[in-house]
């Protein structure tokens, strides 16, 4: 039961009246300015503390869930990062064989300055049917050639497919975070 102020009153004015002043001033302050409803009890700091107690174990469960995704992503950008290292590799492929290609480039245009070194210096049909076999080499050779970069290009063109995807999954994986 609580009282009011005005009850306050009139209980120390007849504690006054009965104990004495200084008595009755000493018995008010030690009476709570608003009733015992306000005070707190041991077994109310024991029903606290165990709420307290469960919300922070909740608390532990979502941050072991966050860690658990973390984890997961950080798996997710290891596969990412391998998946790029084999791309790497494959355009280190290209590069060996764009350098055998201008290799061979290179000696067809020297085959080529034969040709045409024998073209100005031909006056038999002996010489015009070794040029003729010379070309039937160099038309194989551009066949080659022509075949090498039919592949060069096809894995161009695969190695950057295969960077547009992981580029995609990169940008899902973020989105999710």
């Amino acid at each position: 039961m609580t009282i009011t102020e005005a009850q306050r009153f009139e209980l120390h004015l007849g504690l006054q009246g009965a104990l004495g002043d200084t008595v009755a001033n000493t018995l008010m302050e030690h009476l709570p300015p608003s009733g015992w409803s306000d005070v707190v009890r041991l077994r109310d700091l024991d029903e606290f503390e165990k709420r307290m107690d469960l919300r922070f174990q909740v608390i532990d469960m979502r941050f072991e869930q966050i860690d658990r995704r973390f984890e997961t992503i950080d798996q997710r950008f290891e596969q990412m990062d391998r998946r790029f290292e084999t791309i790497d590799q494959r355009f280190e492929q290209i590069d060996q064989r764009f350098d055998q290609i201008d290799h061979r480039f290179h000696t067809i245009d020297r085959r080529f300055e034969q040709i045409d070194q024998r073209f100005d210096t031909v006056a038999t049909k002996d010489d015009l049917a070794l040029v003729h076999v010379q070309m039937g080499g160099l038309s194989r050779d551009i066949s080659r050639l022509n075949r090498g970069f039919a592949v060069l290009v096809g894995g161009m063109i695969s190695g950057f497919a295969a960077v547009m995807v992981l580029l995609i999954q990169l940008n899902m994986n973020i989105s999710q975070l």
